[in-house]
């Protein structure tokens, strides 16, 4: 699915915008006690957010609908970002010293080097080529 296409189907339900009020808005007031009571001056900035989400994720969840889309825009447009650093880093860090460790030993997985005694790259198959051959393959 396209980031696009995932943005423009964000679910905008009144029990959506009530779940993402109720749980982001306890997530703010508990990062403000948090903060309270490790004596941080910007914890009243944590309990007036996780209030106002709170108080209107419970009483009147449509007029959240705005920050909701917002937040899973934000959301959407990090996740397809992280899910390519990651993927990024994990392919650098385990392909490509595998494929050089292959390389140092001289292995040819893919049966790249064209020997001067072969006439082709094909392999003969083996076996008698009958259907039952073909039914069970692994």
């Amino acid at each position: 699915m396209k980031l696009t296409d995932e943005i423009k189907n964000i679910d905008m339900s009144v029990k959506k915008l009530r779940e993402f009020g109720l749980l982001v808005g306890g997530v703010f007031l508990a990062l403000g006690g948090f903060m309270a009571w490790r004596g941080k001056t910007h914890a009243p900035v944590f309990f007036a957010a996780g209030g106002f989400l709170v108080l209107f994720g419970a009483a009147r969840p449509m007029l959240l609908k705005q920050i909701y889309q917002g937040w899973m825009t934000l959301a959407a447009v990090l996740g397809w970002l992280m899910s390519r650093v990651i993927l990024t880093i994990l392919f650098y860090t385990t392909m490509t010293p595998i494929g050089l460790l292959m390389r140092l030993r001289g292995k040819d997985l893919l049966d790249l080097k064209f020997p001067d005694d072969r006439q082709s790259y094909w392999h003969r198959r083996t076996g008698t080529g009958d259907k039952e051959d073909c039914e069970k393959q692994f």
